[in-house]
C-alpha cells in the first residue's frame, strides 16, 4: 500500500520535488503515504456509513445528500492537514528535523505549505470516493434508499397471485403491511396484487378488493411517500394502459362462463348427446371423474374444496385477456409470488396451474422473462375447521392436504419449478368458523397465519439473490421454509416472534395502530385547538399555516379514503385478536393512556396524546410535509409517519 499511495501523490498528483527529498522519504519511510491515503478512504466512508444506516429520517432532499457530501470533503481536508503536518514538523527522522531547523536550506517554507497541498488533493479524493461509497450502499438503505436520486433504472416488480379467499385474505394482510410502512427490498419498487377466484361475489374478496382501492387512492394524493403508505401499488390494467382508472375490479383476473352456471353446463355435458348417440359413451367417461353432484354444482361460488373442478375451469385464465396483459407487462428482473391453500378447491387447483404456464407458456408475451423469474409461493395447511359438514367437510382437509402435498412435492418441488416454497398450517388447530359455501357470507376474520403469509412475501422479496434460474428451473433447489413463533401461547404478542419478525412489524404497526388511535380518540380535542389543526393563526405567516385544519377534516376525501381505510385496519387488528390462536400486540387505550398501547411494556412518565401532538406542532411548518393542491394527504401522512415514529422511540417502544 505505501508504494501505491507513493506513487499516487509523488507521480500522479506531482507533489515530489528533488530539492527537499529527506520530506518524501520520511513520508515513505515512515508509513506517512498509507496514513494519508487511508483518510481519504475511511473517512468518507465512516460518513456514508451514518448516513444510509444511522439517519432515521424518512424525508431527506437532495441538499441534505449534498451538504453531507460536501461536509465529508472538509472533514478529510482538515484531518490530512494535520496527519500531514505531524509528519513533517514532528518526524521521528533526525535528518529531516535538522533540516527544517537550517534556515538556509529552504525545507521550512517549502514544508509549510506542503500539507495544505495533501489537504486538498485528498478532499478532492475523498469527494470522489464518497460518491462511489453513496451510490454502492444505497440500496442496502431502509431510510436513504432514494438519495442521491432515485434508482429508477433499478425498478423492479412483485406480481402477487394470490388464488381464492386464503389468497384474498393474505392479499388484505400485507396491504396492512405496506399501509404501515413496510416495505419490499431489493429494489422491487411496485407490487401487482392479482386475485384469481370464480366467486365475485366473495366477501373476502370485495373486502380485499375495497382496501385495495382505498390504498391506492390515498397513496396517489401523497407527495413522494416514504413512511406509511411508501409502497407503489398498481394493477395490470394500469400498467398496460399507463394510467387507467383506479378500479378494484382490475385486481381481479375475471373467469367467463362461470356466472350462475353449474359444472355440468360449463363442460357442455348435456351437449354430448342423446343415448343413441356415441356421446353417451363420453358422459360415462365423464361420470368417472365427477360425480352427480360435483356436475350439479354451482361454480359461480368457488369449488367447495374440489380441485378435480376447478382444475378445468381455471385453465381459461392462462388463455385471457388478463393473463396476456400480465406478459405484456412483466419485464427483467420482475418476480412472481403465489398465494394458495391447499386443502380446498380454488387454491389447490391454480397453484400448479399457474405455475405451469408461468415456466413453459410459448404463447405468453415476454415468455423467456417469465420463465427465468424467481417464484415463490406460500401453500396453506389446514389452519381453520368449519362448525358443520356439508358439501364443504373440514373432516376432510388434512387428507386432502396430504395427496396435494404428495403431488406438489412430485411435480413441483423435486422438479425444481419454484424458488422457495412456504409452508403454514395449524395441526391441531381449535379455530373453527361458520359454514358457508361462497358469496357474500364468506367473510372469514382474519388469521396470524396470514399476516405469517405477508410477512413470507417480504421475505422472498429479501432473499431474492439466492433465487436464480436457468430453463424455468431454480438453480439451488426449491428451498422449503415453514413458519414458527419462539413462544407457543394461545395469545401471541411481538415478544412471541422470532426477531427478523418482530423487527418487520413492531415499528410499522404500532406507528400506525398510534396514528388511527390518535385519529379517533386524540383529534377531537385537537382539532381547532392545537397549533398543527389551525390554518388562521395570524402571526404565523400563511404559507406556515398548518393544511390540516376543520375543513380537511370534514372533507370527502379525508372521510371516504382515509377514515374509511382506518376503519379496515381497525378491523383487521380485533379480527387477528378475536382468531385462535390471537394476535393480540397492543392494549385498549384512552387518550390518556394512548401511549401505553404495546402489550408487553411499561413506558414511563406522560402517556397521554400530549407529546404527539407536541411533536406535530414541531413538524408541521416543514417545507417537505407540504403537498400539491392535488395531494390532499401529503401532510397528514407525512406528519404522523415522522410524528408517531419520534414519540414511540423515545420511549423505546420500537424494536429495530
Amino acid at each position: 500500500m505505501n508504494e501505491i499511495f507513493a506513487a499516487l501523490y509523488e507521480t500522479l498528483f506531482r507533489v515530489y520535488d528533488a530539492s527537499y527529498p529527506e520530506i518524501f522519504s520520511t513520508l515513505y519511510d515512515y508509513g506517512g503515504y498509507v496514513k494519508l491515503g487511508l483518510i481519504f478512504l475511511l473517512v468518507p466512508l465512516l460518513f456514508w456509513l451514518l448516513f444510509y444506516f444511522l439517519w432515521r429520517y424518512p424525508y431527506g432532499r437532495v441538499w441534505h445528500w449534498l451538504l453531507w457530501w460536501l461536509l465529508s470533503g472538509v472533514v478529510v481536508l482538515v484531518v490530512t492537514w494535520l496527519q500531514a503536518r505531524g509528519a513533517i514538523f514532528e518526524s521521528p527522522n533526525p535528518a529531516l528535523t535538522d533540516a527544517l531547523a537550517d534556515p538556509e536550506s529552504g525545507y521550512k517554507a517549502y514544508a509549510v505549505t506542503l500539507p495544505l497541498r495533501y489537504a486538498f488533493i485528498n478532499s478532492g479524493l475523498a469527494l470522489v470516493a464518497g460518491f462511489f461509497y453513496s451510490l454502492i450502499l444505497k440500496p442496502f438503505s431502509k431510510i436513504q434508499m432514494h438519495l442521491p436520486f432515485e434508482s429508477r433504472t433499478m425498478a423492479q416488480k412483485l406480481y402477487s397471485f394470490g388464488i381464492g379467499g386464503t389468497g384474498s385474505r393474505v392479499i388484505k394482510s400485507l396491504s396492512m403491511l405496506l399501509a404501515a410502512g413496510c416495505r419490499l427490498e431489493n429494489g422491487f419498487d411496485t407490487v401487482v396484487p392479482v386475485i384469481i377466484d370464480p366467486d365475485t361475489g366473495n366477501g373476502d374478496l370485495d373486502r380485499t378488493k375495497d382496501i385495495l382501492r382505498l390504498y391506492q387512492q390515498i397513496r396517489n394524493q401523497v407527495d413522494h411517500p416514504t413512511g406509511f403508505f411508501a409502497q407503489e401499488m398498481k394493477t395490470i390494467h394500469e400498467l398496460a394502459d399507463h394510467g387507467a382508472a383506479i378500479n378494484p375490479d382490475f385486481f381481479q383476473f375475471r373467469l367467463s362462463g362461470v356466472d350462475g352456471n353449474s359444472f355440468r353446463k360449463y363442460i357442455g355435458f348435456d351437449e354430448l348427446g342423446n343415448k343413441a348417440d356415441p356421446g353417451e359413451d363420453d358422459r360415462h367417461f365423464i361420470r368417472l371423474l365427477w360425480s352427480e353432484a360435483n356436475l350439479d354444482a354451482d361454480i359461480s361460488v368457488g369449488f367447495k374444496g374440489n380441485p378435480h373442478m376447478g382444475s378445468v375451469v381455471l385453465n381459461q385464465f392462462t388463455v385471457s385477456e388478463d393473463f396476456r396483459r400480465f406478459g405484456q407487462t412483466f419485464s427483467p428482473g420482475d418476480a412472481v409470488f403465489i398465494v394458495n391453500s391447499i386443502f380446498g378447491g380454488t387454491g389447490a387447483a391454480g397453484f400448479p396451474l399457474l405455475l405451469k404456464n408461468l415456466r413453459g407458456n410459448s404463447e405468453l408475451p415476454h415468455r423467456v422473462h417469465i420463465r427465468e423469474a424467481p417464484v415463490g409461493a406460500i401453500t396453506y395447511l389446514p389452519y381453520f375447521s368449519l362448525n358443520r359438514q356439508e358439501e364443504i367437510n373440514s373432516e376432510t382437509f388434512e387428507e386432502k392436504a396430504k395427496i396435494a402435498l404428495d403431488y406438489y412435492n412430485r411435480t413441483l418441488i423435486s422438479q425444481n419449478r419454484v424458488n422457495v416454497l412456504y409452508l403454514a398450517g395449524n395441526k391441531g388447530n381449535t379455530n373453527v368458523i361458520p359454514y358457508a359455501e361462497g358469496g357474500k357470507n364468506q367473510r372469514n376474520n382474519a388469521h396470524f397465519l396470514e399476516l405469517a403469509g405477508a410477512l413470507a412475501i417480504l421475505d422472498f422479496c429479501r432473499t431474492t439473490s439466492l433465487h436464480a434460474v436457468s430453463e424455468g428451473r431454480a438453480v439451488n433447489g426449491t428451498r422449503v421454509k415453514e413458519f414458527g413463533i419462539e413462544n407457543e401461547n394461545e395469545t401471541i404478542g411481538f415478544g412471541d416472534l422470532n426477531l427478523d419478525d418482530v423487527k418487520s412489524l413492531s415499528g410499522p404497526l404500532t406507528q400506525y395502530r398510534l396514528f388511527t388511535e390518535y385519529l379517533e380518540k386524540g383529534l377531537p380535542r385537537a382539532l381547532g385547538v392545537s397549533r398543527w389543526t389551525r390554518s388562521n393563526i395570524r402571526l404565523v405567516p400563511r404559507n406556515n399555516n398548518s393544511l390540516l385544519d376543520k375543513s380537511y377534516f370534514n372533507s370527502v376525501e379525508y372521510n371516504l379514503q382515509v377514515k374509511a381505510f382506518n376503519a379496515h385496519f381497525k378491523e383487521w387488528i380485533r379480527e387477528l385478536g378475536d382468531n385462535k390462536p390471537a394476535f393480540v400486540p397492543f392494549r385498549e387505550v384512552t387518550a390518556d393512556t394512548a401511549l401505553n398501547l404495546v402489550r408487553g411494556t411499561a413506558p414511563k412518565g406522560n402517556l397521554s396524546f400530549k407529546a404527539l401532538d407536541a411533536e406535530n406542532c414541531w413538524l408541521i411548518a416543514r417545507d417537505e410535509l407540504r403537498g400539491s393542491a392535488e395531494r390532499k394527504h401529503t401532510t397528514l401522512v407525512k406528519l404522523f409517519g415522522l410524528s408517531t415514529n419520534k414519540v414511540l422511540s423515545n420511549k423505546e417502544l420500537i424494536i429495530r
